[in-house]
């Protein structure tokens, strides 16, 4: 990889080890060893922050995808339900938040 990306590879290692339970940590390394092909630490790294926050959209989202890549295809039915559940309460809450928004015409 580029020098760019082995710096974030390696700024985003540091922050999960400095920060654990930081799950948009774990969901940018996540991300970074999707793009190198790292798929046992794509797999590791969302599962560890599903532990922290279940309703993580991007973890499942990106567990599926690895675990489809890597052959193990037991769990994908039981992650897309729950993805399209995370999905369905995330417009609820939006919905929910966006209806009593005050609306302010702009400014002439």
């Amino acid at each position: 990889g580029s020098p760019e990306f082995k710096e974030a590879l390696s700024a985003s290692q540091e922050a999960v080890r400095l920060q654990p339970d930081d799950v948009q940590a774990r969901d940018m390394l996540s991300n970074l060893y999707l793009k190198s092909g790292n798929i046992k630490g794509v797999i590791e790294q969302c599962r560890n922050a599903l532990r922290t926050n279940p309703s993580d959209a991007t973890a499942v989202y990106r567990l599926l995808v690895a675990l489809r890549k890597s052959g193990q295809t037991e769990e994908i039915p039981g992650l897309l339900k729950r993805l399209a559940e995370i999905r369905e309460s995330t417009r609820v809450k939006e919905a929910e938040q966006n209806r009593y928004k005050l609306y302010e015409p702009p400014a002439n």
